[in-house]
């Protein structure tokens, strides 16, 4: 038993585990960036949950509307920008003009709407830019959602305006991220299950049917492969990601178990848009400091930058959360 546990350790585990090392890293890790267009389903159905009932019947003004999406999104972005550009300094040596436009921008929460825009200064911010447009255009979405035959309509307009900008509107015949008109088929699929929701609870009743339809919907994205390649791949792919990324959204609804709701989830999602701003700038530190190579091209290098990256970012945002808790309060006070 020893000797093999010997031979196991020296010739089987080194290939054993590299071999899921690689897996996990080239075949899943490396397609989580799929992760955003169910940022962009989630957010079209919780918008709907908050607000498609009050805009459909006047129940809540333009001003106020507006107003609650820069006050719960510019003070954080612009602290976050301003880090950013500290961290410019102090790392790089200075900063550039191009920070500075870059940055500026930023601070507007309208460069979705740049045509070919590439920005550095809180890179991952680029999705903060598409959502944000889909806020200024929320009042139209509900108008596309009206009904649900208007609904379904508007789901495969948009879905072939996500394949003619994959293909066609392209910059340097490669498809531009930051457009909100490219990521608009998956804000109506998140309107879409709103607009069923009834029916989705009716016909998913059991919790373990909602986690099992939860990891269909996972595998679908992840592990098929895209059948078709071609002219008509770039199609396929959209609607593989949309289906699959449905049933994640079905099945999680209609999940009523701890594995989905419980002080821990719920916590996260308390500081969730504080956690997915702040990452992409505090791994920017952590890669500065050489952390991401701690340990040579490795795994365990991957596994302290993401322990490092996600553990900075809840912090920040704990904290973040804290002093803007005290500062509304001396607001109000005063």
């Amino acid at each position: 038993m020893e000797s093999f546990v010997c031979i196991f350790a020296q010739t089987l585990a080194p290939k054993f585990l590299g071999g899921i090392a690689d897996y996990l890293i080239n075949s899943l890790i490396g397609k989580m960036g799929s992760f955003v267009q169910l940022f962009f389903i989630l957010s079209g159905f919780s918008m709907c949950c908050g607000y498609y009932e009050k805009i459909k019947n006047n129940q809540i003004s333009l001003y106020k509307f507006y107003s609650r999406r820069y006050v719960k999104i510019l003070p954080f972005f612009t602290l976050l920008v301003l880090m950013d550009l500290a961290v410019s300094m102090v790392f790089d040596g200075g900063i550039g003009t191009s920070n500075i436009y870059e940055a500026f921008a930023d601070l507007t929460l309208l460069f979705g709407f740049l045509p070919a825009s590439d920005i550095t200064v809180i890179g991952v911010g680029w999705t903060l830019g598409v959502i944000f447009g889909f806020y200024i255009l929320f009042p139209f979405f509900v108008y596309l959602l009206w009904n649900k035959k208007r609904a379904w309509l508007s789901l495969v307009i948009t879905t072939a305006l996500n394949y003619v900008c994959t293909v066609y509107f392209t910059v340097d015949g490669e498809a531009v991220e930051c457009n909100v008109l490219r990521y608009l088929c998956y804000f109506i699929a998140g309107g879409i299950i709103y607009l069923y929701r009834d029916e989705i609870s009716g016909l998913i009743k059991n919790g373990l049917l909602g986690i099992l339809i939860t990891l269909l919907g996972f595998a679908l994205v992840f592990m098929v492969e895209n059948p078709v390649s071609g002219l008509v791949g770039p199609l396929i792919g959209t609607l593989k990601r949309m289906l699959g990324y449905t049933f994640m959204v079905a099945g999680a609804l209609c999940a009523e178990t701890k594995l989905w709701s419980n002080p821990v989830s719920k916590f996260i999602s308390g500081v969730s848009l504080e956690i997915y701003l702040a990452h992409m700038m505090v791994f920017r530190v952590i890669e500065k400091l050489g952390m991401t190579t701690i340990a040579g091209g490795s795994v365990v290098s991957y596994v302290i930058a993401c322990i490092g990256t996600i553990g900075g970012a809840l912090i920040f945002a704990i904290v973040y959360q804290y002093a803007e808790g005290i500062i509304k309060k001396k607001v109000v006070k005063a």
